[in-house]
């Protein structure tokens, strides 16, 4: 299990890596676990020796709690490939079946995993999708770490959570927020004008056919 050391003073580096979290704690983790799972410390550990003691810690932007959990993760799962769904599977494929379909309580196939996102002490605590900052900030940390695996958990634990909910219920239910008023629904528009601009179905036609009508201006003009 990853852990705080108060110095990396006989800290093999053959088995460890430290990284340092945005609070300052100094969290020891397996190198075989980090290095496979986490795809930013094996791009930046790939030509850092492997003998003796660890000389430095990494320095990364995450607060030690999230750090903790994605390392303890990342342990387990590293000796634990052989568990459905995982079985076969490439570090950064996808583990959730997409498009997400199913709600929280079913969505996670794998004991290890479903305790790990909603059990009494998980991510997402006994599956209330209230009490999520936990989660938001393991997933912050995943996409911080390129750890795939753990972010396509938690990408799919927020579909599945906002699935059958429009906007308001995601406000009041998820974050606990107020409905938006009319002047707030008003501004994200005007802000976001350009997406409607862009995307807007009788724009993407037009747009079409007018590629259509060049492509066979083009061929009789040859």
């Amino acid at each position: 299990m990853p852990d705080i050391v108060p110095s990396l003073e006989g800290i093999d580096g053959g088995l460890y890596i430290v990284c340092q979290s945005s609070e300052g704690d100094e969290v020891r983790v397996e190198r075989a676990a980090a290095l496979k799972m986490c795809r930013m410390l094996s791009d930046l550990m790939e030509e850092s020796p492997e003998e003796g003691e660890v000389q430095t810690s990494i320095p990364v932007d995450i607060e030690t709690e999230p750090l903790m959990r994605l390392f303890s993760y990342c342990e387990y799962r590293v000796h634990h490939t052989d568990e459905a769904p995982y079985l076969g599977k490439g570090f950064d494929d996808p583990i959730i079946q997409k498009p997400v379909s199913r709600k929280l309580d079913y969505l996670f196939e794998n004991p290890f995993d479903k305790n790990f996102m909603i059990g009494p002490d998980g991510a997402i605590p006994n599956a209330d999708v209230s009490n999520h900052t936990l989660m938001l900030d393991i997933l912050r940390a995943s996409n911080y770490l390129h750890c795939e695996w753990i972010k396509d958990l938690c990408v799919s634990a927020i579909a599945s959570f906002v699935m059958g909910r429009n906007v308001d219920k995601v406000r009041s239910d998820v974050f606990k927020m107020q409905p938006a008023t009319d002047a707030e629904k008003k501004a994200y528009q005007e802000r976001h004008s350009w997406i409607d601009k862009q995307y807007n179905i009788d724009t993407i036609v037009q747009r079409q056919e007018q590629g259509t009508r060049r492509k066979t201006k083009s061929k009789k003009s040859h």
